[in-house]
């Protein structure tokens, strides 16, 4: 991956985290405007880690599927751990 404009690796997914929790306020309500709702099967291109995909899942229900992509391995190989912390944190 040699002309990756956004930084990759562990350096790039916890810069990636704070720039999701800064638009958080206005990214679920563009989800909601784009009519994410339960049972829908979803793409993520560019996922990162997949702050957002994991709220699209949310949105898309058990009903649903989501499918996050992206061209960093180091963050989609992070992804899980990111997603197990987060439902620690919710229970």
């Amino acid at each position: 991956m040699t002309h990756y404009v956004i930084h990759g690796g562990v350096p790039g997914k916890q810069r990636m985290e704070v720039v999701a929790r800064a638009y958080w306020p206005t990214t679920l309500p563009l989800l909601q405007r784009a009519g994410i709702r339960e049972g829908m099967n979803c793409l993520d291109l560019g996922c990162g880690a997949g702050d957002v995909t994991f709220e699209i899942a949310r949105l898309a229900g058990p009903k649903g599927r989501v499918t996050g992509l992206d061209m960093d391995s180091v963050k989609l190989e992070l992804a899980p751990r990111a997603r197990h912390k987060r439902r620690n944190q919710e229970h």
